[in-house]
């Protein structure tokens, strides 16, 4: 009987980040974009993001990598906490225009300029 030498086993990593990789690699409908930024901090030390944007279903996942000199990290944000971070950005966009728009109405109503839609019709 012939032996045979046994086969080291291939096992997968199981960490959040990993799992999360290879399910949308499998997936041939999910979209996929990707940004690498690279930061350099007060002291000249780079860090480099690397940011995958995953779109599946009508929801977002993003996967976050930064790696630097210290501790790497990688982080999934399921996508409850995109659509969270999105409405806070719209809100914020909105917000921000509207301080804007407030001030510019101020600037113009000072000046003297009347706004078109309270002008009267001529006719």
């Amino acid at each position: 009987m012939a032996k045979t030498t046994p086969r080291p086993e291939m096992a997968l990593p199981r960490d959040e980040f990993s799992e999360a990789v290879r399910r949308f690699h499998e997936n041939p409908g999910a979209v996929k974009r990707e940004s690498t930024i690279h930061l350099p901090d007060a002291y000249g030390n780079m860090a480099t993001w690397v940011l995958t944007t995953y779109r599946e279903d009508g929801k977002e996942t993003v996967l976050l990598q930064r790696m630097s000199n210290e501790r790497p990290v990688r982080i999934v944000l399921p996508p409850a906490v995109c659509a969270a971070l999105a409405r806070h950005r719209d809100g914020a966009v909105t917000a921000s225009r509207k301080k804007t728009a407030k001030r510019v109405a101020a600037e113009r109503l000072a000046q003297g300029i009347v706004p078109a839609f309270l002008k009267k019709a001529v006719g």
